[in-house]
């Protein structure tokens, strides 16, 4: 069995852990940039991570 491929994420939740945004990225590399934009761009209650599919790698 191989590994499937998944893309990366940017997901943006409100307050009450509703999904606000997801943004497909192809690669870390298009995705790294674009979570620190989206960062700088959160409204107050806001959270915001960066997944490769479902698994977390960066959240703030």
């Amino acid at each position: 069995m191989g590994k499937a491929h998944v893309n990366h994420r940017v997901v943006i939740r409100d307050e009450d852990d509703n999904i606000v945004l997801d943004e497909s990225c192809v690669s870390f590399a298009v995705a790294k940039p674009l979570y620190y934009q989206r960062r700088g761009e959160l409204l107050a209650g806001e959270t915001i991570t960066l997944q490769h599919g479902a698994r977390v790698i960066f959240k703030d």
